[in-house]
């Protein structure tokens, strides 16, 4: 292979859960999933069903957790659809909410007060966590109005912020990437000052913010920004973002389906139902502010919260949802995102799986006289439809015996 590697594991086991990266040699020490973000990697997780192992096996004497507004806790199955729960020892407080691949997201103002560890469960199996002590600083995090894809001579405004606790001392510094060197200042770039204030949302939490704002972009502004927090017991976090200058200087609009399935299809479950169906479609667009609708075959679509559609827009993606599907919901479903004067769509296959629902009307008619019958089949996959003859006696004229054996195909 001229340009990849190839990972075999053998002898797999609940050992061998966890994400395995594919990165170039000389960036191997860097944090993967920053190198993601970068785009110099990417991932795949593995499960592995071990029923004799359902927990995912953690050294969990050597964790220590970063102070700030969330840590995870690596309590998770080693295959999914396996309930797991996290718990303090003393069993006042238990979680269920579990991402099967990361753990437990454990929220500062939830457990901050906390002395005592906690047990990961599952089934017979029990891991114990001992207290987790809090070092360092935060991982702080950027967002940007323009989701990182900017237009040639737009605007560029990255904010970086991170939240500490009261009267926590901290320096917070803007990079560029490849050297790491502090980002320049001229009549184009202005970093602002740091800003520190009461945390909004979060009891006793301070936040603070510091502001990286780019005038007139240039195809030199593509590269990744850094945002780097230290405090004076040399502790250094950082979060890097990935800025995209297009070659035009035109409105756009990018949509990506947000799963890998490019057709829906749905079937009835254990229960003889069919479950809500959910058809999201990430967007990336300038200005941010869009506008948008849904079709099915070319048919407009009304959003209603006690209707057939419910239709939500968040900062990165839109969501469709049927309610009740049935197989008259099978189609093709076209979203059409409008921003500026840049217009995209985006369509996905729908597919309800029921068997064949047959409707036939009843004729009458005359000797000599020719008759049409419709015949209105639903059904998916698409039904085959054949035509059959049943005599019926002459007196009286609507007695047709259920004997099938006196009927016959029509070609």
């Amino acid at each position: 292979m001229q340009y990849g590697s190839i990972l075999t594991i053998t002898n797999a086991s609940a050992a061998t859960v966890g994400r395995y990266y594919c990165v170039e040699s000389e960036k191997s020490e860097e944090d993967m999933d920053e190198m993601i973000k970068q785009e110099f990697a990417t991932s795949v997780y593995v499960f592995v069903i071990d029923h004799n192992q359902p927990l995912v096996p953690v050294n969990y004497q050597t964790m220590k957790r970063n102070r700030g507004k969330k840590f995870v806790i690596p309590c998770k199955p080693s295959y999914p659809k396996v309930n797991v729960e996290l718990c303090y020892e003393s069993g006042k407080f238990c979680m269920t909410k579990c991402d099967p691949s990361k753990g437990f997201s454990i929220y500062d103002e939830t457990f901050h007060t906390s002395l005592e560890g906690f047990v990961c469960r599952c089934n017979h199996a029990v891991n114990h966590i001992p207290k987790l002590e809090s070092v360092g600083l935060p991982k702080p995090s950027i967002t940007s109005d323009t989701q990182g894809i900017i237009p040639l001579g737009k605007r560029i405004r990255l904010v970086c912020s991170v939240t500490l606790t009261p009267n926590k001392q901290i320096e917070m510094t803007w990079k560029t990437l490849p050297n790491y060197q502090p980002a320049d200042k001229n009549e184009r770039i202005q970093v602002g000052q740091m800003i520190v204030s009461p945390h909004p949302e979060l009891y006793n939490r301070d936040l603070a913010t510091r502001e990286l704002i780019i005038e007139n972009a240039t195809l030199e502004d593509k590269r990744t920004y850094r945002c780097e927090v230290s405090d004076e017991q040399y502790n250094i976090n950082y979060h890097s973002y990935r800025v995209h200058v297009r070659d035009t200087s035109d409105d756009y609009v990018i949509l990506n389906r947000m799963t890998h399935r490019a057709v829906i299809n749905r079937k009835r479950n254990s229960n003889g139902e069919f479950k809500p169906i959910d058809i999201f479609v990430k967007f990336r667009s300038y200005p941010s502010n869009i506008t948008y609708s849904w079709v099915k075959d070319d048919a407009l679509l009304s959003d209603s919260s006690v209707d057939k559609y419910h239709m939500e827009q968040t900062e990165n993606y839109v969501r469709l949802t049927i309610s009740d599907p049935t197989v008259n919901d099978t189609g093709v479903y076209t979203t059409v995102v409008n921003a500026g004067a840049a217009t995209n769509n985006f369509s996905v296959q729908v597919h309800v799986h029921d068997k064949p629902f047959v409707h036939m009307e009843s004729k009458r008619t005359i000797v000599g006289e020719e008759v049409e019958f419709l015949c209105n089949v639903v059904g998916y996959p698409l039904p085959e439809i054949r035509f059959w003859y049943q005599p019926c006696l002459e007196v009286p004229w609507d007695n047709c015996s259920n004997d099938h054996s006196t009927s016959r195909e029509l070609n």
